[in-house]
């Protein structure tokens, strides 16, 4: 804190911590109208919205002096966040149903003073506590594949595994798939890798999917 011009009456520093999220999206759904002859469909339309606070934080960090000389000063603090708080996030979709979601956090600092306070207000950047490093994890998947809907051709068995689970951005990620199709009477023709980001929301009773394809 750099105080340029003295300051008389001041009481200390107190550190308020807040975050909370929004989410919305629009959802679609049609309905009959009239009767006999006059019967015909109308769609409708609801903006769903939901916020939930997930932490709030308030403490005196500073017991100051009544009158603060001119100069700089540091004042060292420190708080615990819960275990079970979402990292923060900023997502928006130009869809038809328009999904948005954000989780925000912020820190303000507010030096009481008789008279007007001095306020500062930052953002803050949550992440998640990181996933621990596994390696040599294998993802087996067994389909059962069908001609013309019904007509079953056996089963077909999906094999995935990585060096390892967790990937920083620009680092090569190294892969293996094994098929087995040694019980289905359709041969492979071809297969197809590929990444995708999945944004699900619930709002109520109500289910909105977002997918991304980010490596095909």
């Amino acid at each position: 804190m750099r105080v340029t011009t003295p300051i008389t009456n001041a009481q200390g520093i107190t550190l308020e911590v807040k975050g909370g999220g929004k989410n919305a999206f629009t959802r679609f759904w049609t309905e009959m109208e009239g009767e006999g002859e006059d019967a015909h469909t109308v769609e409708r339309n609801e903006r769903m919205k939901k916020s939930k606070k997930f932490l709030s934080y308030k403490a005196r960090v500073w017991e100051s002096p009544t009158e603060i000389a001119c100069g700089d000063y540091t004042i060292r603090f420190s708080f615990a966040l819960p275990d079970n708080i979402p990292s923060s996030l900023m997502f928006k979709n130009k869809s038809r149903e328009a999904p948005k979601c954000k989780v925000k956090y912020f820190a303000k600092a507010v030096l009481d003073c008789e008279g007007e306070d001095m306020k500062h207000k930052t953002v803050l950047c949550i992440r998640e506590k990181p996933v621990a490093l596994e390696t040599g994890n294998v993802l087996k998947e067994t389909s059962e594949i069908k001609t013309w809907m019904c007509c079953s051709q056996g089963t077909s068995e999906l094999a995935a595994e990585f060096n390892k689970n967790v990937f920083t951005p620009a680092e090569h990620a190294e892969g293996e798939l094994k098929i087995n199709n040694g019980n289905c009477k359709i041969a492979v023709s071809k297969v197809t890798f590929s990444i995708e980001q999945v944004m699900k929301q619930h709002i109520g009773h109500h289910t909105h999917v977002d997918k991304k394809t980010i490596i095909k």
